[in-house]
């Protein structure tokens, strides 16, 4: 099973909490803002259908993996697909490659006895759904005309995903570190108007410090820690080069 245990790995949290300051700081702010609310989304509602629907997972015999939570819609299979479906949409070159990562994905979930095959199906539906979601914001409300009222809408909606699911039952690590990122971005660009980091020294060492930060808060497993760390991966790299 170490084949398919690799596999899971890719479609875990850690992989997006690295892959979103890697594009935000690397490649461009706007995408990474996109990526920020895009996998907390599906986050955010693979989560609240779960505490809903409260499937339980399979017997816990066939676990080769330990998880937590409930079982329909897999977790791995919404992002993966709501990820690498909106890739392939920006980027035709990906366009084959994406629907095998995503079924690798998504198989290796049901390989590893942590879910049947339903949930990943259902999963796989949501995050079509939530990449059509985006994909129809961004073609039909440009982040141009009115960008900072957009930005505080969805991220209230968010928020308020965020509560409900803190009401019924357990808020997604991700979400509360990429809850953390998003205001702090809201705060850089649209409130004090930071430039974007120019050099790729500035940005490959923002990159590596937000990488830290991000192994350490995981390490401790300090949930009031989430939320602040993702604010200073944003945040810190910022304000000290407006200061330097």
């Amino acid at each position: 099973m170490d084949f398919w245990y690799f596999i899971t790995l890719l479609g875990g949290k850690e992989i997006y909490l690295f892959f979103i300051p890697l594009v935000y700081f690397l490649y461009s702010r706007k995408e990474g803002w996109r990526f920020m609310l895009l996998v907390a989304f599906s986050a955010l509602v693979s989560e609240f259908l779960k505490e809903i629907i409260r499937e339980p997972r399979p017997p816990k015999s066939m676990w080769k993996v330990e998880v937590k939570g409930y079982s329909f819609p897999s977790g791995h299979a919404t992002t993966a697909t709501a990820v690498w479906c909106y890739l392939s949409l920006k980027i035709k070159e990906l366009r084959i490659l994406a629907p095998i990562i995503i079924a690798l994905i998504s198989i290796s979930r049901v390989m590893l006895g942590v879910h049947y095959w339903w949930d990943v199906v259902g999963g796989i539906l949501l995050g079509l759904c939530i990449c059509t979601f985006f994909f129809y914001l961004e073609k039909n409300l440009p982040i141009r005309k009115n960008g900072k009222r957009k930005k505080l809408a969805f991220v209230s909606l968010l928020f308020i995903l965020a509560v409900i699911i803190c009401g019924l039952g357990k808020l997604p690590e991700e979400a509360m570190i990429l809850a953390g990122m998003a205001i702090a971005h809201l705060l850089v660009v649209e409130i004090l108007n930071f430039e974007e980091l120019s050099s790729l020294i500035q940005r490959t060492v923002a990159f590596l410090f937000s990488s830290v930060l991000i192994v350490t808060v995981l390490l401790l497993k300090i949930k009031l820690l989430y939320p602040i760390t993702g604010f200073l991966v944003i945040f810190l790299p910022h304000a000290l080069r407006k200061i330097i």
